[in-house]
């Protein structure tokens, strides 16, 4: 085999997926390779190069893959021709699996086809949650999530418990919107890299979700309040078949074109695993957000009682103490730069604040998760309160 197009990232990624793992190397030059399992290995240990600058760097890289070649034969080259794929693409790596009784290979069509709906729901959910959290969706960011899947490619099949492999384009990017101007600020283009980042926090959310909810527990609050994270109840519907009475996994592998860091074994792969008791508290969780109310296009007023600005969080938040269909309630608001910018300037003259958005009902306050127009009031704060009412817009 020549070495004329040899790539080391597509031979360590070629290494991985036939189940080899790194056990060590020498200083910054050369890494030491082995099969996972030991029982069925057909090699000892491989010498992996890294020290591109070396005169024999060329020489050792192409004899580990002439000795992969010579052990799998057929099957090193199909898997190698797939990993050029990966990392020429520069797709992630989203495993989808359930422990799923398929002796010789068998499964019921219908199980089958809900592991791919869910796969299919669970990309689309954090497509559209990558551009805007929301607890329900409905219709709402249905351009990105359209986009996204578009270009999404479904992989080979792999030995294990039933597996779905999705391929995601990690540096292409997608529509937020069919408007013109899209691109623009307003409407941003979402990469691939980020909806994929974005289900790993959304995953982990609900993780982090279940571990602090009680199987018999009657509320949610710790699903509510990670809704900021990427939780919503279109992510919960694709999560419950896929939980329900079986193990289950949800593997996301980024592509990693840094090859020093791929061949040392440091590729950025993470894993959530869910058991049936999972799947149940899911399913509850999954009802109660079904319950939430479309949000409501509203004008409200209120004062500024807590300002947020993150240099990692691309979106500003305020809290704004208002009255919402009578009631006094807590909104949070997420605003544009210019729009926080504002926000900045009525907390400093201590004037009210009044905010037009489409109004997301939560078990403590309001969400308005994208502002559509902003005013500083010239009403002082400290003054007695008007009677501002939630209007309604239609």
């Amino acid at each position: 085999m020549s070495n004329k197009h040899m790539d080391p990232a597509v031979l360590t990624r070629t290494l991985e997926r036939l189940g080899w793992h790194t056990v060590g190397g020498f200083r910054d030059t050369l890494a030491y390779w082995e099969p996972l399992s030991r029982e069925h290995s057909r090699a000892e240990r491989i010498v992996f190069p890294l020290a591109t600058d070396a005169p024999d760097y060329d020489d050792l890289l192409d004899d580990v893959a002439v000795r992969m070649h010579t052990l799998y034969g057929s099957e090193f080259a199909e898997v190698f021709s797939l990993a050029s794929l990966l990392v020429e693409r520069q797709f992630d790596e989203v495993d989808v699996k359930r422990q799923i009784d398929n002796r010789a290979g068998l499964i019921k069509w219908l199980s089958g086809n809900e592991m791919v709906d869910s796969t299919q729901g669970i990309l689309a959910a954090a497509a559209k949650s990558s551009n805007l959290t929301r607890k329900r969706y409905a219709r709402a960011q249905s351009v990105i999530a359209e986009d996204f899947l578009s270009q999404c490619y479904m992989g080979q099949t792999k030995i294990s418990s039933y597996v779905i492999t999705a391929l995601t384009p990690s540096a292409q990017t997608f529509a937020t919107s069919k408007a013109v101007g899209a691109g623009s600020k307003k409407h941003p283009r979402i990469s691939g890299r980020e909806i994929t980042a974005r289900l790993v926090t959304s995953l982990q959310a609900v993780r982090d979700a279940l571990d602090e909810t009680p199987t018999t527990s009657e509320t949610f609050d710790a699903f509510d309040e990670r809704v900021i994270e990427g939780v919503s109840f279109e992510l919960l519907a694709s999560l419950q078949p896929l939980t329900s009475g079986d193990e289950s996994a949800i593997t996301v592998e980024f592509n990693n074109n840094d090859q020093q860091t791929l061949v040392q074994g440091e590729a950025r792969r993470v894993e959530f695993a869910f058991t049936p008791e999972d799947g149940v508290k899911i399913g509850r969780a999954r009802a109660y957000f079904e319950e939430t109310p479309e949000p409501t296009l509203v004008s409200i007023v209120g004062e500024i009682t807590g300002l947020k600005n993150s240099e990692s969080d691309p979106e500003h938040r305020i809290t704004l103490s208002a009255r919402v269909h009578g009631k006094p309630r807590t909104v949070t608001v997420h605003l544009s730069d210019e729009q926080y910018d504002e926000a900045l300037r009525a907390h400093g003259a201590k004037r009210m604040f009044s905010v037009v958005g489409e109004l997301e009902e939560r078990t403590r306050g309001g969400v308005i998760a994208q502002a559509e127009r902003v005013q500083t009031e010239e009403t002082l704060v400290s003054a007695p309160l008007p009677d501002y009412p939630t209007t309604p817009l239609f």
